[in-house]
């Protein structure tokens, strides 16, 4: 079973109560302008894809099936207001694809110009394929991806998708993340594909 949301212009309360609903597997909420919170309680759903403004998000149960999710923020920068965001993170740590915007990346990469980066706060230890939009907008840079993938250790796919003026020179990769991704190498080891 399948609920979409799409082009609701009233819609400001999500609430997704299908804890019986043993058939209830896919979530679809794309250009919801008016929507505030999104609370999800349904241990039977699969895929969760979510396209548009920042709004809280509550799982309010366990989804042990949740295993494709889609998170396209289309504010820039926007998802570093989202209440609980390494909760959300936390939540998804389950998922074996994961498909999300440099909106999401930015706001997850701690960054402060007296320590430089720190680490992540959540691990993806299931996570097999990741799809990343990188916008012209952006302020991602390549140790940002770096960092993010060193959290998905059993990583199989990656896709990249750049846009125009992705990777813009900024002060803080000028400052730190120039010299932090020469030496980041290190944290990467490839397997010998002979065995």
């Amino acid at each position: 079973m399948t609920s979409e949301f799409i082009n609701c212009d009233i819609l400001y309360n999500l609430k997704n109560y299908a804890r019986d609903l043993k058939w209830f597997t896919v979530l679809v909420v794309k250009n919801c302008k008016g929507i505030l919170t999104i609370r999800i309680k349904a241990p039977s759903l699969h895929t969760l894809h979510y396209h548009g403004k920042i709004c809280e998000f509550r799982f309010e149960s366990r989804l042990p099936y949740l295993s494709d999710v889609v998170f396209e923020i289309t504010s820039p920068r926007a998802f570093q207001l989202l209440p609980r965001r390494k909760d959300v993170m936390i939540d998804l740590s389950r998922v074996t694809r994961l498909a999300v915007n440099h909106t999401i990346l930015e706001a997850l990469c701690a960054r402060s110009e007296e320590s430089g980066y720190m680490e992540f706060e959540f691990d993806l230890w299931k996570l097999k394929e990741l799809h990343l939009l990188v916008g012209g907008e952006s302020h991602v840079n390549p140790l940002d991806i770096a960092l993010f993938l060193k959290k998905c250790p059993r990583v199989e796919r990656l896709f990249i998708d750049l846009r125009k003026y992705a990777f813009a020179e900024s002060l803080f990769w000028e400052n730190y993340g120039r010299k932090n991704f020469a030496e980041f190498a290190q944290h990467f080891h490839c397997s010998d594909l002979s065995k």
